[in-house]
């Protein structure tokens, strides 16, 4: 069993570097970018687009000054950009954002479709579509991207879909910036949305109906599925669990030692009685070398984030059934939201105990789960709907 490697920043510059090694397919792609009406009618670029690509550029990467066409200018500060944005977002953040940017490329159609591109084609794409952004300048990216937005809305997207893409190139903006390629930002604003997302998930008799059959099974796959169930219960994320070793579970003082999301630091949370006894039975199944807290049955590798969500869904579909389990889906953050609304149901809505609970950097986020869960806005109306019918048959009376 391996200690779980985290990415130094050197490992991270290599595989950068190794992501740029043939993009060259898209830079003939690039020279149908639509430009400036100031390009195309023969007149020098505005500063934007040249002096502030073209020096920075040079200086980082060539030794020597070279005479760059605007196209190359461009293109150059957009891959400086890209190199940037994947040094500095990890994860799922960077995942997605580079799929975003890749998307935008597609419709303007300097990219291949999702489907049709390989793993190093999605950043060449993602920087291509980088590219016919810087080339555009502040306001024809502004109507292109403007444009973009309700293209999205017209074919149905969700909000969340699109200020995500519109966040990535914000972000993306934000990094040009700060490394001097461009100097100015988008002006398109994202769809108003609610703060939280859908909430839907397994009731918490759903959830218990599925660990009694668990722990009818018995087998130590079983063992396992039961300690990761119960702390994705106890609101944990299924990254804070999949990242974790044997030697940041204390069993002496019954805590877990995690990496919240967005935080640098970790942090102990407390794993109850019951939970603990799960985790002690399955540490005897696992063994005590060092290595992943969570292993795979049949390669003993780390079970990662991915491996925990399939598990969850599968246990979800044997004890329900796939129609059932489709309407109300057993996930691992469907878990974390029933124990948000549960929380609130045992201490009876106590807000800032809860907000402990769940780590929530905004405690607004556990108000409106307690403004869902006693459907204050519903009471009003049934409130407002008596009222109503009162006066309606009070007129009534004088009428008769």
């Amino acid at each position: 069993m391996n200690r779980v490697q985290y990415p130094t920043r050197r490992r991270r510059r290599r595989r950068v570097n190794a992501e740029f090694e043939a993009p060259d397919y898209l830079l003939s792609a690039y020279s149908n970018v639509e430009q400036p009406a100031a390009e195309r009618s023969g007149e020098p670029l505005a500063p934007v687009s040249t002096e502030l690509v073209v020096e920075p550029r040079i200086e980082v990467v060539q030794s020597e000054p070279l005479p760059l066409s605007a196209q190359q200018a461009v293109f150059d500060g957009a891959r400086r950009v890209m190199q940037n944005f994947l040094l500095r977002h990890k994860g799922t953040t960077l995942r997605g954002y580079r799929s975003d940017l890749a998307i935008f490329a597609e419709y303007v159609g300097l990219a291949p479709v999702a489907a049709e591109r390989t793993a190093n084609e999605s950043t060449a794409a993602a920087t291509v579509g980088v590219a016919a952004i810087l080339g555009l300048g502040r306001f024809a990216a502004n109507e292109k991207i403007g444009a973009w937005k309700a293209s999205m809305e017209k074919r149905g997207l969700e909000a969340r879909t699109i200020n995500r893409r519109l966040a990535a190139v914000n972000s993306m903006l934000t990094l040009g910036r700060q490394i001097g390629v461009v100097d100015w930002s988008l002006d398109i604003k994202g769809l108003r949305v609610k703060r939280i997302s859908n909430r839907k998930g397994p009731t918490a008799d759903k959830i218990a109906r599925l660990l009694a059959q668990l722990e009818l099974d018995g087998d130590d796959e079983a063992v396992r599925d039961i300690a990761i169930i119960r702390l994705l219960r106890l609101g944990l994320r299924r990254g804070e669990i999949s990242s974790r070793d044997l030697e940041h579970l204390h069993l002496d003082s019954s805590t877990l030692t995690i990496r919240g999301k967005k935080r640098h630091e970790d942090e102990d949370v407390t794993v109850p009685p019951d939970t603990l006894g799960w985790l002690r039975k399955w540490i005897e199944i696992r063994g005590t070398d060092p290595g992943a807290l969570f292993v795979r049955m049949h390669t003993g590798e780390r079970m990662t984030g991915m491996d925990i969500w399939r598990m969850t869904r599968g246990r979800g579909r044997q004890c329900f059934g796939e129609t059932a389990e489709r309407l109300a889906p057993v996930r691992p953050h469907g878990l974390r939201h029933n124990a948000t609304v549960r929380g609130l149901d045992l201490t009876n809505g106590n807000v800032a105990a809860v907000g402990s609970f769940t780590r929530h950097a905004d405690i607004r986020i556990v108000q409106d789960y307690d403004d869902e869960r006693q459907n204050r806005g519903g009471k009003v109306a049934e409130l407002l709907d008596v009222d109503l019918s009162k006066r309606i048959e009070a007129f009534k009376e004088k009428m008769r």
